[in-house]
């Protein structure tokens, strides 16, 4: 190999590396990005769950002090589904709670529509008091895009443990979500 085409290939070596590196850095970045719009935008959802005592409108969690919600709604995850996006279905395992802070979700049980959920609702409560295997009872589907605020069981446990959510609001969930389970079960042998 003569000495030009040597030089000419170590050029095009260092021009894709080059390239690579840039490439690699521009996504880099737009990861950062997309994540730093995601904490933002949780941050945006705590806050208003926070100014409109959103937790305090459902029944389970409606006795506790601001608090004790503003401490639940500090452990919350923020999450966004597009559209006619299942959430969860029925029968599978469950390990959290959802807040829906805006747009809609359908309710299914056994294949049929029960009911809408809407905004400032909580839903899936049985993912945090129901164990290790607990298991939905219904199919939730975004009726719309909606986001929405979850709290796992492992923070749930920890809040508990942290006298932020107390016995009586367990008692509370534990009681909706065998209301709804019953519901549930029923709808299911009526199909």
């Amino acid at each position: 190999m003569a000495h030009a085409d040597v030089e000419k290939e170590i050029n095009s070596i260092t021009q894709n590396s080059e390239s690579a590196r840039l490439k690699k850095i521009s996504l880099q970045k737009q990861m950062e990005e997309k994540a730093d719009q995601r904490v933002q935008q949780r941050l945006k959802l705590r806050t208003l769950a926070k100014q409109t005592n959103s937790l305090h409108e459902s029944r389970v969690f409606r006795n506790i002090s601001d608090d004790s919600c503003h401490a639940i709604i500090d452990k919350m995850t923020y999450e966004k589904y597009a559209a006619d996006t299942v959430i969860f279905s029925e029968g599978d395992t469950c390990s959290k709670m959802f807040l829906l802070m805006s747009g809609s979700c359908d309710c299914n049980v056994g294949g049929r529509y029960i009911a809408d959920i809407e905004s400032v609702s909580v839903f899936g409560e049985y993912g945090v008091i129901g164990g290790n295997s607990a298991k939905r009872t219904a199919t939730i589907v975004a009726h719309t895009k909606i986001e929405c605020l979850s709290l796992d069981r492992t923070a749930f446990d920890a809040l508990k443990k942290g006298g932020k959510i107390t016995a009586l609001c367990v008692q509370k969930l534990e009681k909706l979500a065998a209301e709804r389970k019953k519901k549930n079960n029923l709808l299911n042998k009526k199909k």
